[in-house]
């Protein structure tokens, strides 16, 4: 996933589903301790790398699969429950409401989500050479978030 992730500017948490694949995934049989603890160590890797992180699932699946009490508090949590209204107990930050949404230009159903996250940029990529023109790169990055013309302050919620 790091590997994946290392050329682009990463603003949202990339997250794990560990849903079952109907009998045979390789990972369908774990108890939800084993699978809790992939969790863990799948977010602690992606976060020990500079990247916000989170868990994806169906409101079920978290209630039957997954340990969330014993999650990091910094683990966001990406909810899948269709219907008008949430009804899953714990925290969430993104709420997948349906898989029937339609959106202009994409031919048949599609997945839709309401995010209640405010992306966060990356701080620091751990990703490269250590080039002195990387150190340069990241510095006029630096300088240029700190410039007050380069602030945007219009809210795009």
């Amino acid at each position: 996933v790091l590997s994946m992730c290392k050329d682009y500017e990463i603003t949202y948490p990339i997250f794990i589903d560990t849903e079952g694949a109907g009998g045979d995934g390789r990972a369908d049989a774990l108890d939800t301790k084993t699978r809790t603890a992939v969790c863990q160590a799948f977010c602690e890797t992606i976060r020990s790398s500079g990247y916000q992180t989170g868990i994806y699932a169906s409101k079920n699946w978290f209630g039957k699969n997954i340990d969330t009490s014993i999650l990091s508090d910094d683990t966001y949590i990406w909810l899948a429950e269709y219907g008008d209204a949430v009804t899953y107990g714990g925290k969430y930050h993104i709420w997948q409401y349906t898989s029937s949404g339609r959106v202009l230009g994409i031919e048949g159903r599609v997945d839709l989500n309401l995010s209640f996250l405010e992306p966060e940029e990356k701080k620091e990529l751990k990703y490269g050479d250590g080039s002195e023109e990387e150190k340069e790169q990241s510095k006029e990055q630096e300088l240029q978030k700190e410039d007050p013309k380069n602030k945007d302050n219009t809210n795009s919620n």
